[in-house]
C-alpha cells in the first residue's frame, strides 16, 4: 500500500497537468481564430504564415501534441495583435492629421479676425 500510494498521486499529478495544458491549448487556439476572425472582417492584410499556424496548431491539438499546438497557437496570437495594432496606429495617424488640420484652419481664421493695427 505504501508503494501504490506516491504512485497513484504521481498519476493523478499528471493527469491534471495533462487537463491543464489541454485548457490551455484551447483557450490560445480560441483566441487566435477569434483575432483571425476580427482581421478579416476589418480587410486587415496578416501574413499567411498566421493564417497557417492557426491550421498547425489545430493539427497538432487533434495528434495530441499540446505543446507545439500551444506555441503555434500563441505565435498566431501575436502576429495578428501586431495587425491589429498596426491599423489602430494608422487610424490614429490618421485621425492627428485631420486635428492637425482643423486646427491651423481655426487658427488661420482667428488670424483674419484680428484687429489690423491694434497690439
Amino acid at each position: 500500500m505504501k508503494k501504490i500510494l506516491p504512485l497513484f498521486l504521481c498519476v493523478m499529478l499528471f493527469m491534471s497537468c495533462a487537463s491543464k495544458n489541454a485548457a490551455m491549448v484551447e483557450s490560445t487556439l480560441t483566441e487566435a481564430k477569434t483575432l483571425q476572425q476580427v482581421a478579416k472582417a476589418n480587410g486587415l492584410s496578416t501574413s499567411a504564415s498566421a493564417d497557417s499556424l492557426v491550421a498547425d496548431a489545430e493539427k497538432q491539438n487533434k495528434d495530441g501534441q499540446t505543446e507545439a499546438a500551444f506555441f503555434a497557437a500563441d505565435e498566431a496570437v501575436l502576429q495578428f495583435q501586431l495587425a491589429l495594432q498596426k491599423q489602430e496606429n494608422k487610424n490614429i495617424a490618421d485621425s492627428l492629421q485631420v486635428a492637425a488640420e482643423s486646427l491651423n484652419n481655426y487658427r488661420n481664421v482667428l488670424e483674419g479676425r484680428k484687429p489690423k493695427g491694434k497690439k
